[in-house]
């Protein structure tokens, strides 16, 4: 299992020259963004994929097409043994990668109106996020739930079109737990501060992560290059 990360920078301006790496169509859905960093987010989430098809299998950029579910989970078919996530918010960018289903959300800790939690969560996760008397406490446990459920429906491939009510998160205990009658058991989930202002939830049934690594945004198209751009 492989965790990696890119920070975006803003003073870069977006590397158009990398667009002709991708295909028409997800060209065409970058290009929608207005915003530059909009748009970095969509090309690295494509990048990273490209990235680790190379790494994982050799495979040259012409030889695999990235594919997504009916409920836009990434897959590639020429590499039916591996699972995809792809996570980004604000300044960041993260994938991972997996021989086992896997999920990753990557959320930045802002303000936010806890009535979303009031009306997403369950009972008994709706009581955990109040319970401080802290308010940008409470929003750190709102975002640490709302991470984990992404991650969960992530790894099952159910996107948002899964209840975000019909299970529960239990983190008050050493080992956070999921309670869910209709999902798949022998997930282990993990959440933790990341970059000082984000959030980070990962739920994955291998054991160890092999690989955790944060890259400058520069620093990784160096490296995409190196790894990716070569090969044909």
């Amino acid at each position: 299992m492989e965790i990696e990360f890119v920070q975006i920078s803003e003073q870069l301006p977006f590397p158009a020259e990398f667009m002709r790496y991708l295909s028409a169509s997800r060209q065409q859905r970058i290009h929608r963004f207005r915003n530059d960093n909009d748009k970095k987010r969509g090309l690295l989430a494509e990048l990273l994929i490209q990235k680790y098809a190379s790494r994982l299998y050799n495979m040259g950029r012409n030889e695999y097409e990235i594919q997504t579910t009916e409920y836009g989970k990434p897959y590639i078919p020429e590499l039916p043994e591996y699972h995809f996530s792809i996570s980004h918010s604000g300044l960041y960018a993260a994938i991972g990668v997996s021989k086992a289903p896997i999920g990753i959300d990557v959320e930045t800790i802002s303000p936010i109106d806890l009535a979303v939690a009031k009306r997403f969560f369950a009972g008994e996760e709706y009581a955990y996020v109040m319970e401080p008397e802290s308010i940008p406490k409470r929003w750190i446990r709102f975002y640490r739930i709302w991470t984990l459920k992404e991650s969960y429906v992530k790894a099952m491939g159910w996107g948002m079109y899964r209840s975000f009510s019909s299970f529960t998160f239990h983190c008050d205990r050493e080992t956070i737990t999921c309670e869910d009658l209709e999902g798949e058991q022998g997930f282990q989930f993990r959440s933790e501060p990341f970059a000082k202002t984000y959030l980070v939830s990962i739920c994955h049934q291998e054991k160890a992560i092999s690989r955790y690594v944060v890259k400058g945004e520069e620093e990784f198209y160096k490296s995409w290059m190196e790894e990716v751009g070569s090969v044909k």
